[in-house]
């Protein structure tokens, strides 16, 4: 608005790559001198240059730009000029470049003679297994943000960042700066796997009322290629792909002997169970109208089961200090945690969540931070975790040969009927516009069939104590539970529902709690029930062992 453009230039390879990030020139003729190499490649064949206009308050504006810019066309055109264009393709302005090529000279093949009387430590020609050693694992240090935008409406970012797998793990979250630059100065160190060979780091700022704005972001970046002791600069870009400030990073790796890595292999086992300690929730943002949430936590598995729903915490910063213990299965080898806020009166709403979680992964990282991200994928506050295995004994068995017993007749037990009773039904959200919902549920067979249906209670935690009892078939093998919402003049509405139930699962366990969710699988509250079994016996019989005679002559009596 006043005065000629805080001018800089960017260079972006056919891939929208950033290749180089000039520095700022307040001058309507800046004298950029700068220059820029880097590797020739399919993607750098044709690169694009875009000349932007530097803001502080808002996102940066752009000058002009020349997209698919031959560079061997230009290797022997000194002081070329390139003709900007705005991006109504008007002319904006020009740039004088030239262009310089490096060839590689082909190197002459060669051959090593082979020793024919000196030892070498080993056979000729023999490799050394296992091939390149590979990292155990990267340290990344993020040092310092450079001319990040602000995304306030008055001063400065309150700025932190993020970094994500490949797969959108978040592995890390920073502490909140409030600056232009900040000084980071935060590391995290990774198990260098196939998913954390690429990661993106996200810059953002951290709003109070409303979600996080994104300041830049950094994507695909290949850590293996930031091994060189040095820090390196990485060019930001905002959700339009514009220039969006820098950060400075560097990148570390620890290695493990193969002696290590073979024993670590050989030894490993397969825990029996996990234990999930939830300590605490970090900054998590209000979903209420005015202010605070009635936070809980659900641990879901892998297939969408909820394996645990914590109470209700009226808290910004919740102190949960819960622990869930389930069995380590393929369906709990990954889990994921989700935060919610409880509402009487409509759907649950989503404060945040941390998705394809590795318990294993944490078992050795106490107090370990979980980044939660929103519906959108923004950052939504943290969660605080201590992660345990426990793991089964080897026993070794002596297995003894008895003595031939006396015949024993046995009957196998087969439940005959089921009896299910729901004791209450917890925190059921209002599915009416004004109080609770009149809840009632019903108990229902694999084919649809209803079997049983209870009485209407006017209460969100309604005290059912009803019994269903039904005759054992292949239909009831499966039962489904639905908890729903009485409406006089209307379809009653669903409260939330338990499909997929085997009662014998449940047979004999007091006060299991079975966990709801809405049509879209959200959480919507729990029932309480007691499963038990009525047995009847077969007529058929099996024998074991030789028949004494005296039995074997009651038998003939």
């Amino acid at each position: 608005t006043f005065g000629p453009s805080d001018a800089f230039f960017t260079v972006l390879s056919r891939s929208r790559k950033t290749l180089y990030t000039s520095k700022v020139i307040t001058d309507p003729n800046p004298k950029f001198r700068e220059s820029t190499t880097f590797h020739y490649s399919e993607d750098n064949r044709t690169v694009g240059i875009w000349v932007w206009d530097r803001d502080t308050i808002t996102s940066n504006d752009l000058v002009g730009k020349c997209e698919e810019v031959d560079l061997l066309s230009l290797v022997d055109r000194p002081n070329y000029v390139l003709n900007l264009v705005d991006e109504r393709n008007r002319p904006s302005g020009q740039l004088v470049i030239t262009v310089s090529a490096q060839r590689q000279e082909p190197q002459q093949p060669f051959t090593v003679a082979q020793p024919t009387t000196a030892y070498s430590g080993r056979p000729a020609g023999m490799q050394l297994a296992g091939g390149p050693r590979q990292p155990s694992s990267m340290t990344i240090e993020v040092q310092e943000g450079r001319d990040l935008p602000s995304r306030d409406m008055y001063g400065a970012n309150d700025a932190f960042f993020t970094i994500i797998s490949r797969g959108g793990t978040t592995l890390y979250t920073s502490r909140v700066i409030k600056d232009a630059n900040p000084k980071f100065r935060e590391s995290v160190t990774v198990p260098f796997t196939e998913e954390n060979s690429v990661v993106n780091i996200f810059v953002w700022d951290r709003d109070s009322y409303t979600s996080s704005d994104l300041v830049g972001k950094a994507e695909g970046i290949e850590l293996m290629s930031l091994l060189n002791g040095s820090s390196h600069v990485l060019n930001l870009v905002d959700d339009r792909r514009r220039p969006s400030g820098q950060l400075v990073v560097s990148v570390s790796a620890a290695y493990e002997s193969r002696q290590a890595a073979s024993f670590k292999a050989t030894a490993s086992a397969t825990p029996e169970t996990i234990t999930v300690d939830v300590i605490e929730g970090i900054d998590l943002p209000s979903r209420d109208l005015f202010g605070g949430n009635d936070a809980f936590f659900t641990i879901v598995s892998r297939s969408g089961k909820a394996v645990y729903t914590s109470k209700v915490h009226q808290e910004a910063n919740p102190r949960f200090k819960e622990k869930a213990t389930f069995q380590y299965t393929e369906d709990t080898r990954t889990i994921s945690i989700l935060v919610w806020d409880q509402d009487t009166l409509s759907s649950n709403d989503l404060i945040g969540q941390a998705e394809n979680i590795d318990p294993l992964s944490l078992t050795n990282r106490p107090n370990h931070v979980l980044s939660l991200l929103d519906e959108r994928g923004r950052p939504s506050g943290k969660l605080v975790v201590s992660i345990t295995a426990a793991y089964r004994e080897a026993q070794t068995v002596t297995h003894t040969v008895p003595p031939a017993p006396a015949p024993v007749t046995v009957a196998p037990a087969v439940a005959d009927t089921y009896s299910i009773e729901v004791v209450e039904g917890r925190n059921l959200p209002s599915r009416d516009t004004f109080g609770p919902s009149d809840a009632f549920f019903t108990v229902v067979s694999k084919s649809g069939k209803t079997l049983y249906t209870s009485k209407v209670i006017t209460d969100p935690n309604p005290k059912f104590r009803e019994t269903a009892t039904f005759v054992v078939s292949e239909d009831t093998a499966v039962i489904h539970l639905y908890a729903w919402d009485k409406d006089t003049l209307t379809s009653n509405d669903l409260i939330g529902k338990a499909e997929n139930i085997d009662p014998s699962s449940l047979a004999g366990r007091r006060d299991q709690m079975v966990h709801l969710v809405d049509d879209r699988g959200r959480p919507s509250g729990q029932l309480i029930v007691n499963v038990t079994a009525a047995f009847r016996r077969e007529a058929a019989s099996q024998t074991f062992g030789p028949t004494p005679p005296r039995l074997a002559a009651a038998a003939a009596a």
